[in-house]
């Protein structure tokens, strides 16, 4: 450490002393500014745990590119960039996997990575198409038209001549009314893991739409 810190210390000076080495800077530099971090994470993840873990990879992520920081003229615009490219990145992979936890209930293997049977995979298809089923026409052909035609929401509402904004209800209560009805009955750890994943993915979409406009 290079020593204490004034509470007076401007931001350059500080970034400056971060880019030195000074890890009592770097204290002074996550505490001012991880609230917002958290705060635009949770804005576009919607989960408090993956917000946390976006926290800790943007801070590393500035300790081990520290001497880029003198060179910084807009910190917070800065730090935004770099929070939410990691939070792009880190929806990406749980896309990635949720795709994958869909073919694996697909696949025609005897088992998959978690030794579940397939008959028991198609089984839970089943439950889950029976959940689809149970929603309202309207949430039915939104979810459908999302999650099997791929289409994006604004795609969607110009289709069915509403908003898109209703077009995110309709989704939100959906996914919402398909776990509670598989959780009624007995759909137990997997299809929870499904659920939250569809769920990210659903904020993928949102997210995704936004940055494209």
């Amino acid at each position: 450490m290079t020593g204490e810190l004034h509470i007076d210390l401007h931001e350059k000076e500080l970034l400056n002393r971060v880019a030195a080495g000074d890890e009592l800077a770097f204290a002074t530099l996550f505490a001012s500014h991880r609230n917002r971090v958290y705060a635009l994470a949770y804005k576009l993840t919607g989960v408090k745990s993956g917000a946390e873990d976006v926290v800790q990879d943007v801070f590393l992520k500035l300790w081990l590119r520290r001497e880029d920081l003198p060179n910084i003229r807009n910190f917070r615009a800065y730090l935004n960039t770099i929070t939410a490219n990691l939070v792009s990145n880190m929806l990406r992979r749980v896309a990635y996997e949720y795709r994958f936890l869909n073919e694996t209930i697909r696949t025609d293997v005897s088992q998959n990575a978690d030794g579940i049977s397939v008959s028991a995979l198609h089984e839970l298809q089943n439950k889950i198409h029976k959940a689809v089923s149970s929603l309202s026409k309207q949430q039915q052909k939104i979810f459908l038209l999302s999650r099997e035609q791929g289409m994006k929401y604004s795609a969607i509402a110009e289709l069915l001549g509403i908003s898109t904004a209703t077009v995110k209800t309709h989704m939100v209560d959906a996914l919402r009314n398909i776990r509670a009805h598989l959780s009624a009955n007995g759909i137990g750890i997997l299809i929870t893991l499904l659920l939250s994943l569809s769920w990210l993915l659903e904020k993928i979409n949102i997210f995704l739409e936004k940055r494209s406009t």
